[in-house]
């Protein structure tokens, strides 16, 4: 089920008044210089939201942005893209299951190819403002140290309360990771092509996987 537009979003954290004064100002900054005008309504209407709630950060997590990450640096300069790769097979896996993809394995694989390949395309324009990780680092094989590397990235090193919620809650088990082995019929020639797909985006720039199950 879709959720209800009149319930949810960015519009319900700041008051009428405030929000016709940011738009009334757009209209006219517009008129002079588009991106300018875009970039400091946003900003506005961001930091409007993080004063009322005490914040000094903001954080999107729409797996679209990766796709438009040189649009959106341009507009917000200084912004910072944590790139979450998963094994292609177990994503497959997942996105049958959904009404908006693929309803069938290889084609999931190949929805899962062309997403990364804009990906890699779109973040290769900024390279130093994302961070590429596998999943499967994060969780199975090398969980501190990628840990720290996220932190380190987005300076939040000294985060207790962080680092508390990734030892006691993102647990190997919450991944359903190698799923793949035991729901495609062909799962030989399904991993076939997903190494295929592999080396290609690794060609590309994605970072090899450290160890592959």
């Amino acid at each position: 089920d879709s959720k209800d537009s009149n319930k949810t979003g960015l519009h319900l954290g700041i008051g009428r008044e405030l929000l016709e004064e940011f738009l009334a100002q757009l209209r006219v900054d517009v008129e002079i210089d588009r991106e300018k005008a875009a970039r400091e309504f946003f900003r506005k209407f961001v930091d409007s939201q993080l004063a009322q709630r005490k914040r000094s950060r903001w954080v999107d997590t729409t797996p679209p942005n990766l796709m438009r990450s040189s649009a959106i640096y341009a507009l917000l300069p200084g912004s910072k893209f944590i790139h979450m790769v998963r094994d292609g097979r177990d994503v497959a896996c997942s996105v049958v299951r959904e009404k908006w993809g693929p309803d069938e394995h290889f084609e999931a694989l190949e929805w899962w190819r062309k997403r990364l390949l804009i990906v890699l395309a779109e973040t290769e324009k900024n390279p130093d403002s994302v961070l590429h990780v596998w999943l499967e680092e994060l969780i199975h094989h090398e969980r501190d140290k990628t840990f720290h590397a996220i932190s380190d990235f987005v300076e939040l090193s000294d985060s207790p309360k962080m680092y508390s919620f990734f030892t006691e809650e993102m647990q190997p088990k919450s991944t359903h990771s190698q799923r793949w082995k035991n729901e495609i019929s062909k799962a030989k020639k399904f991993s076939a092509r997903y190494e295929e797909i592999l080396e290609e985006l690794i060609s590309k720039g994605l970072p090899a996987p450290k160890k592959q199950f």
